[in-house]
């Protein structure tokens, strides 16, 4: 069969299939507990009802149609190691054996059909090439998001000015709401002047701001993630396992967003492992 899917396809496809309609899932279940809480003025306990319920018809949805998407794209996509890789990344799929793995529905054609898709895996990955990708990158603080909260900062700043002129320049009050614009306009400033490289990646290795640059030999599950800070706040960051130590490091202010730099490890891991197999070749 000729593979013509590529893995971002796949991903794309499987984002369409598995983790959009799961959402609508939820979130219709909980939209209707609230319907039920707000119009006949029953207790909360309909929210929660329908969070639970939504949480269990998503987790059955994804049992059943996660198993067609992963037959599908395994079987059209060549690249089937980036594919695993980047689909528990997304989340759509989790590593093996692991319990969520375990709880997949699988007919008895499809588990014959994965079992013997199995094979590809013994392939290694034809590397692609990007071109646009220079020898060397190196990530900066980001001067732009430093400007851009300059939005908020100087009206909050204005506010508090306004403040003290209104109620007297002894006002407690007024000096504390002139505090927060202050403080984050020094580590604005911080964050726009400081030029260092925070993170430099190459055909040979990569480093960061903390952990001095490892070769790709020495480097381990390189990855960025998201961690939720309470409510809708998050915080992205980029980890790595390199010799007798790990690297998280924060990228949320860098000049780059955290699939450009899954990319960009991506294609530097693969020069390399392209250099290194050329020269047992010759």
């Amino acid at each position: 069969m000729f593979e013509t899917v590529t893995v971002d396809e796949a991903l794309s496809k499987g984002r369409k299939m598995v983790i959009y309609p799961i959402t609508a899932i939820i979130l219709g279940a909980f939209g209707f507990g609230t319907y039920l809480f707000v119009q006949f003025n029953m207790s909360s306990m309909p929210m929660y009802i329908g969070v639970a319920l939504g949480v269990a018809l998503g987790w059955l949805y994804w049992s059943f149609v996660i198993t067609k998407w992963r037959i599908w794209a395994f079987d059209n996509v060549r690249n089937v190691h980036e594919l695993k890789k980047k689909a528990i990344r997304a989340g759509l799929i989790w590593p093996d054996n692991s319990f969520f793995e375990r709880s997949e529905i699988r007919t008895s054609s499809e588990k014959e059909k994965w079992l013997s898709l199995q094979k590809k895996f013994n392939q290694p990955d034809v590397f692609l090439d990007d071109y646009s990708i220079p020898v060397q990158t190196e990530i900066h603080y980001s001067k732009k998001k430093g400007i851009i909260d300059l939005v908020w900062i100087i009206p909050i700043f204005g506010f508090g000015v306004y403040y003290l002129i209104s109620n007297g320049i002894t006002s407690l009050i007024g000096y504390l709401i002139l505090a927060m614009p202050l403080l984050y306009l020094y580590l604005d400033y911080k964050i726009i002047s400081n030029r260092k490289s925070q993170i430099i990646l190459n055909n040979e290795g990569m480093g960061t701001v903390n952990v001095p640059l490892y070769k790709w030999t020495e480097i381990h599950d390189e990855k960025t993630l998201t961690e939720f800070a309470g409510g809708k706040y998050s915080r992205s960051y980029l980890v790595y396992i390199y010799p007798n130590g790990n690297e998280k490091l924060q990228i949320d202010n860098f000049d780059i967003q955290p699939k450009e730099l899954e990319h960009l490890m991506d294609i530097y891991r693969g020069r390399s492992e392209q250099k290194t197999n050329s020269h047992k070749l010759s």
